[in-house]
């Protein structure tokens, strides 16, 4: 099996495709909370709920399963660790590994298919503003206002070279035209 996105439902986000469902759900102990709840609550209600009621029902089963808050934050690094060592018992270490391995591989085949969007919505808010703000323009103030951009959205972290360079082609091929034309 490829490893992808698989949509679940349609509108949601994606899960990976080729994991096997008993790993997905050996970690939903919310779902399964849940799970438990909703009949408990589909019973008190009386009789069969229709849509609407069912989605209340649920939503009330979702409010008593939640766990209270955490007081302490931890790292994305502290967290993935955590549930490597409770995978491992469970799975064994060569099909955890397999599985990171796989989460990586589905994560570089999602961004490669978003970053053409994201980079055509950069270009677009790119021209929009310059346009707005100057009317006509040069190359170099799609550079200047594209940097404005990303150090925006990118929130200081660094982009990949020539990032910037790759949007203002973008805005020039597919979203002006020359003066006077």
């Amino acid at each position: 099996m490829g490893v992808g996105p698989r949509e679940v439902t349609l509108g949601r986000r994606p899960e990976i495709a080729g994991i096997d469902q008993r790993l997905i759900c050996w970690r939903s102990t919310r779902r399964q909370q849940i799970g438990d709840a909703l009949p408990v609550l589909t019973a008190k209600y009386g009789h069969a709920p229709g849509e609407r009621a069912f989605y209340v029902l649920a939503c009330q089963a979702a409010d008593q399963a939640r766990p209270p808050k955490r007081t302490e934050m931890r790292s994305l690094t502290e967290l993935r660790e955590r549930w490597r060592n409770s995978a491992i018992p469970a799975y064994g270490a060569d099909v955890v590994d397999r599985l990171a391995e796989r989460a990586r591989a589905a994560a570089a085949a999602v961004w490669a298919r978003v970053r053409l969007v994201l980079d055509t919505l950069a270009a677009v808010d790119v021209v929009a503003v310059v346009y707005v703000m100057r009317g006509a323009f040069k190359r170099h103030h799609l550079l200047a206002e594209t940097r404005r951009y990303l150090s925006y959205v990118l929130r200081g972290q660094p982009h990949p070279v020539g990032l910037d360079e790759q949007i203002v082609q973008t805005v020039v091929d597919d979203y002006t035209r020359p003066a006077g034309g």
